[in-house]
């Protein structure tokens, strides 16, 4: 009722729709214009009677709003992905450098298709070692052990895994399931070729507990047998194709980088 209020001068009046049985109720305050609709008279005089109580009410200020920042999808995911492990000693702060919108999209339809396929368990594991590894990488950039541009080797097959996981998305009904599966094989192995380059890159300074969870995670994601069933699950649809736009996302972002 604010508007009503905070305007001393008002014209209500109703009139009959043309285009559909009912009235319209127009509110005319200054040089604004509110207008109103109800499908029957028993709904209309109530309105009529109502807008002018309110109308001879002293003006006020407008209600206040809690001020609520909004969370995008990705947001939400990197604040809970930092809660989660606040208590590893890892702190937030790096945690929001590590994980970023590219990142997280991608953790989030990992995680969701390997629970679903597997277990809870499982699903929180793997998302572990991602985020481990990301920011056991991060360290070692940011104590001069590494440099960034180490990694962007193993960037370039895991773009062009990527890429092909998308267009075996998009073209899995109009090719022969051998095709599909055949394609399927070739992106596992270009993620293996990542793994590699992870693994001689990161091996002089990771414990062989962290250079497990290399293996571990590459060996249950990128395995032929894990990505047939993720892209033939019907179950799994919705989640695949969240995944397939979070590659697509990778992507995309990282050509706008290369440029």
């Amino acid at each position: 009722h604010y508007p009503l209020r905070r305007q001393r001068q008002m014209c209500i009046r109703d009139r009959v729709s043309t285009q559909s049985t009912g009235w319209v109720v127009e509110i005319s305050a200054s040089d604004k214009t509110f207008i109103g609709a109800v499908g029957a008279s028993q709904e209309l005089d109530p309105w009529i009677e109502l807008l002018k109580n309110h109308s001879k009410l002293e003006p006020s200020s407008p209600p206040e709003k809690d001020k609520v920042k909004k969370q995008g999808r990705m947001e939400g995911a990197k604040k809970k992905i930092a809660g989660n492990l606040s208590t590893t000693g890892i702190g937030k702060s790096v945690i929001k450098k590590v994980i970023n919108d590219e990142t997280a999209a991608l953790l989030v339809s990992i995680r969701k298709i390997v629970k679903k396929e597997s277990s809870s368990k499982t699903a929180n594991e793997i998302e572990k070692n991602i985020i481990k590894l990301s920011v056991k990488a991060y360290l070692l950039v940011d104590h001069n052990k590494l440099k960034a541009e180490d990694f962007i080797v193993a960037d370039g097959p895991l773009r062009e895994a990527f890429e092909l996981l998308v267009r075996c998305f998009n073209g899995r009904g109009r090719v022969d399931h051998k095709i599909l599966l055949d394609a399927l094989g070739r992106a596992e192995r270009i993620l293996k070729r990542a793994e590699t380059i992870l693994v001689n890159l990161l091996a002089p300074h990771l414990t062989p507990k962290n250079m497990f969870r290399i293996s571990s995670t590459f060996g249950y994601l990128t395995n032929v047998t894990f990505l047939e069933k993720v892209f033939n699950d019907a179950v799994l649809e919705d989640e695949l194709e969240k995944l397939i736009d979070a590659m697509e996302y990778y992507t995309q972002f990282l050509s706008l980088i290369h440029i």
